[in-house]
């Protein structure tokens, strides 16, 4: 059998500091955007155009495709690093920094460093923006569109293919250990067991938070052996991601029942 420790050790660090944030800055962004929740109708309108923009990747310039994420890039990381400074200055030095490193001084470190300050904003921000209902209809509307276009339309392949091949923030690239290689996991997915770690800790408490991100993270690990051992190649992690997080909430139930017996 084959395995790979650092990406499920990855996702596990990224989501608890994007919980910690959210725990300690939240607050900042619900005074930005007034305390906005998205709807239920809202939701479903998200995921289709998440959806539509897979699809319409496919067939875009390259040079659009590389506007459009380094803006909407450069847009998170300020937001993120305004929110914690509350420097307006310094955050706007942020952008720059990151253009001038795409074009100049790209590697997998930088690539990665600008992709989780990405993650970690559009975290925070989703963390106020949904509501526990909200959160559930997302997740199982975004792991069908997810399913959709890895394996019918095939959309989500071509479209991540080209992406990948930019070398754009739009994914994060991991070494494997003990396998000698890389593994290249797509922010969304990134984005999907932040969002779900946030909620489960606000809704439960820190800790349910931490046996949301933990659970995730072992049965990622699992999977993800599985993946590797029968070379798999594109397939929708997702499905991996709400599978567990449904277990999760099933061992934080069951936690929380046996306190209440005590």
């Amino acid at each position: 059998m084959i395995y790979d420790v650092v990406l499920p050790i990855y996702l596990f660090s990224v989501s608890l500091l994007a919980t910690a944030l959210f725990l300690r800055y939240g607050y900042k962004f619900e005074g930005l955007f007034d305390k906005r929740e998205f709807k239920r109708s809202e939701t479903v309108l998200l995921v289709f155009f998440m959806g539509l923009a897979v699809a319409l990747m496919v067939f875009m310039p390259s040079l659009a495709i590389l506007v459009l994420v380094l803006s909407a890039n450069s847009f998170l990381q300020f937001l993120l690093l305004y929110v914690v400074t509350e420097n307006k200055f310094l955050a706007a030095l942020l952008p720059p920094v990151f253009i001038s490193s795409y074009f100049f001084f790209w590697n997998d470190l930088s690539l990665n460093f600008f992709a989780v300050l990405a993650v970690l904003s559009l975290s925070l921000l989703s963390g106020i923006l949904f509501t526990w209902d909200t959160t559930i209809l997302f997740a199982t509307l975004l792991t069908l569109m997810d399913v959709f276009h890895v394996f019918i339309t095939r959309f989500m392949v071509v479209s991540g293919e080209r992406l990948i091949a930019m070398r754009l923030p739009v994914v994060v690239v991991t070494p494997t250990f003990p396998l000698e290689g890389r593994i290249v996991l797509g922010l969304g997915d990134v984005f999907l067991v932040c969002l779900l770690t946030i909620q489960t800790a606000r809704r439960g408490g820190l800790k349910s938070g931490v046996v949301s991100a933990a659970t995730i993270s072992l049965v990622f690990l699992i999977a993800e052996s599985m993946l590797l051992t029968f070379s798999v190649g594109f397939f929708p992690a997702t499905t991996i991601i709400s599978l567990a997080w449904g277990l999760s909430l099933i061992l934080n139930y069951i936690a929380d029942s046996k306190k209440r017996k005590r």
